[in-house]
């Protein structure tokens, strides 16, 4: 029976306070030294309810190269964010050896 590879999730987060209207957001989860991506994910977290809605995911995807070394993600504003209110946006990187 064939070994399978050990799937290790690496996380990026950038935190923005009071982000401004289209002002890009990126956060990069890179795998380790020997490792490749072979997947992964965006996601977004507002600390104010009133600005839940106030954004669009601009890319997410591989970093270029090959293999992917990691993932990347960007997300904009719509609106100037409240007074107070956080944008997180998380990546994560599914890395595996490489063969």
């Amino acid at each position: 029976m064939a070994t399978l590879p050990l799937v290790v999730e690496r996380i990026g987060t950038t935190s923005v306070l009071r982000p401004g209207n289209g002002e890009i957001i990126t956060a990069v989860a890179l795998c380790d030294a020997g490792e490749q991506a072979t997947g992964g994910g965006a996601l977004v977290d507002i600390s104010d309810a009133r600005n839940a809605a106030q954004f669009h995911m601009q890319q997410n995807g591989p970093l270029p190269g090959n293999p992917p070394s990691g993932w990347f993600g960007q997300v904009a504003p719509t609106t100037r964010f409240m007074q107070g209110s956080t944008l997180t946006l998380t990546v994560s990187a599914l890395c595996v050896p490489l063969p």
